[in-house]
């Protein structure tokens, strides 16, 4: 499953709830259930995945 498409099915799974869909992606990326690409800034799983969600609804491919 790719990063777009996993944190697209727990932001909608959790209803919205972005701490919630943030913290379950942390652990699915810690599991290895979805890799990165690179890690150039050094983000724990965490901080990618409230950048990953808030860069989704800003660009549009995740609907708020």
């Amino acid at each position: 499953m790719s990063q777009r498409d996993l944190m697209r099915s727990l932001y909608g799974r959790y209803r919205k709830d972005t701490h919630k869909a943030c913290r379950e992606y942390a652990l699915a990326e810690d599991r290895g259930e979805v890799i990165r690409k690179s890690n150039k800034r050094k983000m724990t799983s965490l901080e990618y995945a409230r950048r990953l969600l808030h860069d989704g609804i800003r660009k549009g491919w995740i609907s708020n």
